[in-house]
């Protein structure tokens, strides 16, 4: 088994070599970096286990207390513990996208405080299917209007969560507090974004690999229902935070030995 990934590897060598755009270049690292640790690595194995770890705890600890049995709730705690640094031990979130091999721990990366879109969707996906919820990563376009809106998120890709709950698909962004209709374009926010459901990607290998990209038909949504979801629990959470002190206190050295695995 080996000694197949070492020639996969030789063979998308070669492909780097006679790549000419840089995106293509990057597809083909992140595929060798697949290859090469994504298997055999030990370090990778302890990082899912830490992060399957943080996950059940964010089941046993803040679901099952705040009773949250909805996907909606579920999305708004996951949002609200991005947007207050709960999820890291570091001061405050800080995006970066120049991350080698970032593929290996996707979600993970949430808990270095370094994720960015396509790490935090991908952590939200995985607490949704934790608890039995229907939810797929969806990839697009992000186009700008403002300098403020640029600086936050540094690539012009974007990656966000779409939910399917009793008839209506929620379209769920994990990093900024928007709300996006079946159009996907940007509601009730002055950051000034739209989200395009299109494909943006070189490789159709690493899209697959990342994100199990697929094309859907846009459902009708409740961005009403998301609004009061979003207002209703974020009152409770301000009047509990004594609970998400605690939580990030009892992850801290789980946050601190992913970063130290994660290089």
């Amino acid at each position: 088994m080996e000694e197949l990934y070492k020639n996969k590897i030789e063979e998308l060598k070669k492909l780097k070599e006679e790549a000419i755009s840089l995106s293509r270049i990057a597809a083909i690292d992140v595929l060798i970096g697949i290859y090469r640790y994504g298997i055999v690595s030990p370090e990778v194995k302890k990082i899912n286990k830490i992060y399957n770890h943080v996950q059940d705890k964010i089941d046993e600890d803040l679901i099952e207390t705040f009773k949250l049995n909805d996907p909606l709730s579920v999305y708004t705690l996951f949002q609200y513990l991005i947007n207050n640094n709960y999820l890291t031990n570091d001061d405050e979130f800080k995006d970066l996208d120049d991350i080698v091999n970032d593929q290996l721990y996707l979600g993970a990366l949430t808990l270095t405080g370094k994720g960015i879109c396509r790490h935090k969707s991908t952590m939200l996906k995985d607490l949704f299917e934790k608890k039995g919820y229907s939810a797929d990563i969806m990839v697009g376009k992000v186009l700008y209007n403002s300098v403020d809106v640029m600086r936050r998120f540094n690539s012009s890709h974007h990656a966000i969560v779409k939910l399917n709950h009793e008839n209506f698909s929620y379209y769920l962004d994990p990093q900024a507090k928007v709300f996006y209709d079946t159009n996907l374009k940007l509601c009730k926010s002055k950051q000034g974004i739209k989200f395009i459901n299109k494909r943006n990607f070189t490789s159709e290998d690493l899209i697959k690999i990342l994100f199990n990209y697929k094309d859907w038909d846009l459902q009708k949504t409740n961005i009403k229902l998301l609004e009061e979801k979003t207002r209703e629990n974020n009152k409770i959470f301000d009047d509990n935070k004594d609970i998400f002190i605690k939580f990030k206190k009892d992850n801290d050295m789980c946050y601190s030995d992913v970063k130290m695995l994660i290089k």
